[in-house]
């Protein structure tokens, strides 16, 4: 669901979800949704390193699974 707010939002302008009304600037939606994109990639590329490293036969050294976090502004389609 889009979030909503004004057609010309600047950094400090007010975003909100029109369901739950959860709501913060602009700037720091933008943020967030950002960590989120960089989270994604960063579990992407574990999983490549742990599926490589185990095609030959080795352990990644990964330190372990990383902290689950929730994101306020997306939704997880898989989970």
């Amino acid at each position: 669901m889009p979030l909503e707010g004004p057609d010309d939002a600047r950094a400090d302008s007010l975003i909100a979800c029109p369901s739950c009304g959860m709501g913060d600037t602009r700037e720091n939606v933008e943020r967030e949704v950002a960590e989120y994109m960089a989270s994604g990639v960063s579990q992407a590329l574990d999983a490549m390193v742990e599926g490589f490293a185990l095609g030959l036969g080795q352990s990644s050294n990964l330190e372990g699974p990383r902290a689950e976090r929730v994101f306020r502004f997306i939704i997880d389609e898989e989970a």
